[in-house]
């Protein structure tokens, strides 16, 4: 089944892939009754073949939509990280890095969309922001071709909003030169390297 993930694209260079996955083991907590120390954000394997997979399940797509909104808005853009469709099946993953502004986040667009299902939304903690991690990505793609003259394929943040996610040659992953830059424009966000290829126009 592909899923949706709402607010995670790379800034400038390609926008990384993801889709489908096995769902996750990690327990999530209901909005109606999560504590203030909600599971972290869940992680998925990034799945390149989406053919022939089904579509998200409706209920879940209205109840993304009346959410959103809200975690675009101003008062939660250092707080939100990431909505997931889908997560397992029939479920909604709020990820934000603080549980008791998800809770405040639901209750608000409940109340401006009774009719959409809330019992379908589960609350996480994630690492970072969507607006921490698009600001690194930025400096990142704003960047080009880097000092060590490896190439960034693509970049944005990880699915679980753990750190961003870079793409180059296989060389690349081995340079301590372009780990060493990454470190300097990302800080205290983690980055992760991994060989993949330049993106091709269909």
């Amino acid at each position: 089944m592909r899923r949706l993930f709402f607010g995670v694209g790379a800034v400038g260079l390609a926008v990384m892939a993801t889709g489908c996955g096995t769902a996750s083991t990690v327990a999530p907590e209901s909005a109606a009754t999560t504590s203030a120390s909600a599971h972290t954000c869940p992680r998925l394997p990034v799945v390149k073949d989406l053919s022939g997979k089904q579509g998200n399940t409706p209920e879940v797509r209205k109840l993304a939509w009346a959410l959103d909104p809200e975690v675009r808005g101003a008062a939660y853009a250092d707080t939100y990280g990431t909505l997931i469709v889908d997560l397992p099946a029939g479920r909604l993953a709020l990820c934000v890095t603080d549980p008791a502004a998800g809770r405040r986040i639901a209750a608000a667009a409940e109340a401006a969309h009774p009719d959409a299902d809330f019992t379908r939304l589960d609350v996480y903690r994630c690492r970072f922001s969507k607006r921490a991690l698009d600001a690194v990505t930025a400096e990142l793609s704003a960047a080009g071709q880097q000092p060590s003259g490896f190439p960034l394929f693509t970049l944005g943040p990880e699915p679980d909003m753990s750190g961003i996610r870079v793409t180059t040659t296989e060389a690349g992953t081995r340079s301590a030169a372009l780990r060493s830059y990454l470190a300097s424009v990302a800080g205290d966000v983690p980055v992760h390297v991994t060989e993949g290829e330049q993106a091709r126009l269909a």
